[in-house]
């Protein structure tokens, strides 16, 4: 039997993905670093490969491993509500915690303002919805970061969630209808998609000065690449040669038309190929992975404590401490909250243990 993606996911090597999420989350730690202290620096002054600065690089390997993972959970149990609820159940508690934490803890320790100031119901009650409803992930606490570099949001990677739910709940659809099923279906709307995510980002041009379609067609790109491969998991060969090959060819076409669909291509594989390689990965590093939803919620708040503490530290330090300090908070996240309501979501809600937590 030919060594695949798919052989290798039946099998149970994939333990690695966890690892690769977090990976991309340091990367976005580091990158916003940046942001944090340096703001007037602009993103096109950024490092950019295959089109896009590593932050955004990290954000699309976010999205690759959603479409491969939940299409590995929605193939064993294609239900919608169970589907639905169990990925809420996934992601909002450990958001809802973090909320409190800032409002009862970070508010009123960094607030520039009176407690009794502070602590006004309304613009309390305003940031908590603000922000675990994903509509305006920018929404500050009162008096809190006023004079941060980069403004005084605490919890702005939150925005590409509703991208998440959205694309999830799509997929759901798609997988307790028929539709999943009538595989021309399924591979038409993945080409149109990629076709279209060529064109636009072959360039700077008008289109990507949308922000909005260009972030849901980035997004949905890389999704629907994801779910490609998971699709494909059985033709694909698990193969260093074609992972160097693919790597070769998108970098020799970087900074041409041709980069940045031939890196996503890359990309995917990329993700696929790691996160199923058969490696003997410590204990510590798996528990990071599986923490890895805590460091993209945490991180950015205490990088922004860390600034307001210490402004005159560097980008590198600041991300660094960032890391030094987050991962153990997202640690605590995954063992006391998230750990425990995906093993009830599990035996309640009949959903099949994914790769990784997703």
């Amino acid at each position: 039997m030919q060594d695949s993606i798919g052989t290798r996911l039946e099998s149970g090597v994939s333990g690695n993905f966890g690892i690769v999420r977090a990976i991309a989350c340091y990367t976005v730690v580091i990158v916003h670093a940046y942001g944090v202290v340096l703001a007037e620096v602009g993103r096109d002054q950024y490092v950019h490969l295959f089109g896009f600065t590593p932050d955004w690089l990290a954000v699309n390997v976010f999205f690759l491993l959603s479409g491969m993972l939940l299409s590995y959970s929605l193939d064993f149990k294609p239900a919608f509500l169970p589907f639905v609820a169990g990925r809420l159940i996934r992601w909002m508690p450990a958001v809802f915690i973090a909320v409190l934490l800032a409002v009862l803890v970070v508010g009123p320790l960094m607030t520039r303002l009176p407690l009794e100031v502070y602590a006004n119901p309304a613009a309390l009650g305003e940031f908590i919805v603000n922000i675990i409803s994903f509509q305006n992930v920018d929404t500050p606490l009162p008096g809190v970061f006023a004079d941060n570099a980069t403004g005084p949001s605490l919890f702005v990677p939150l925005w590409t969630m509703k991208y998440e739910i959205l694309f999830s709940i799509l997929l759901a659809a798609s997988v307790a209808t028929p539709v999943w099923r009538m595989k021309w279906v399924i591979y038409t709307g993945i080409a149109v998609t990629l076709v279209a995510w060529a064109i636009v980002f072959h360039d700077a041009g008008p289109l990507r000065a949308n922000r909005p379609f260009e972030h849901m067609l980035r997004f949905a790109g890389a999704f629907a690449l994801g779910i490609a491969i998971y699709r494909l998991r059985f033709r694909l060969p698990h193969s260093l040669p074609i992972l160097a090959g693919l790597f070769a060819v998108a970098l020799a076409a970087n900074n041409t038309p041709a980069g940045p669909i031939l890196g996503l291509l890359a990309l995917g594989y990329g993700v696929a190929f790691v996160g199923t390689m058969k490696l003997k990965v410590p204990a510590v590093l798996l528990l990071i992975g599986s923490a890895s939803y805590g460091i993209y919620i945490y991180a950015f708040p205490i990088q922004q404590i860390l600034y307001a503490i210490s402004p005159e530290a560097s980008p590198i330090a600041n991300g660094l401490w960032t890391i030094a300090f987050t991962t153990p908070f997202a640690v605590i996240s995954w063992l006391a909250v998230e750990k425990p309501l995906n093993e009830w979501r599990r035996s309640h809600l009949h959903m099949k243990k994914a790769a990784v937590a997703a």
